[in-house]
Formats: structure tokens, sequence, C-alpha cells
């Protein structure tokens, strides 16, 4: 009997930053299949180079995680790497 490996996507969010890049950009080279939040004016360009799949959005707008995770929906694990205090996020 085969067994199908599970597709496992790691969304994480703050990976522009300097401790989100570090980390974003040693996934690809583990094979995982990563994709990053990212605001519509982010430089992210570097970490798509490495093979990062962005998405638009912002922690402040709670439509466009909406839309996220309509989207992706399978995210079985997130990364939240930010350096700056969010208020009424949740």
């Amino acid at each position: 009997m085969l067994t199908r490996r599970r597709f496992i996507i790691i969304l994480v969010v703050g990976s522009t930053g300097r401790l989100g890049g570090m980390i974003t950009r040693r996934l690809p080279d583990r094979g995982e299949a990563v994709r990053i939040l990212v605001r519509p004016n982010s430089r992210c360009q570097e970490l798509v180079d490495a093979g990062v799949w962005p998405i638009l959005g912002d922690l402040r707008e709670r439509s466009s995680l909406d839309d996220v995770m309509a989207v992706f929906h399978n995210v079985e694990t997130g990364i939240l790497i930010t350096a700056t205090q969010l208020r009424a996020v949740f």
C-alpha cells in the first residue's frame, strides 16, 4: 500500500525583517514550501528569488487575512516573527 506524503505549506509573517528574513531564506533550502504574508509595498524580491511565494496582505487589515486564509486553508504551520508591538490585531 502506498502512503501519500502530506504537502505542508509554511506561512511566515514577518519575513521581510532581519530575523524573519534569515529564517525564511533557509526554509526553501530544506525543501519546505514557503509562503510569506507581505504588504503590497514590501521589498521581498530576494525571498522570491530564493523560492518563496509572496501573498499580499496586512496584519492590520482583517479583510486581507480572511482572503489569505480562504486561499490557503490547508496551511498547517505558521510562523510570526515581529519585533514591533501589534495592537488589536485579533
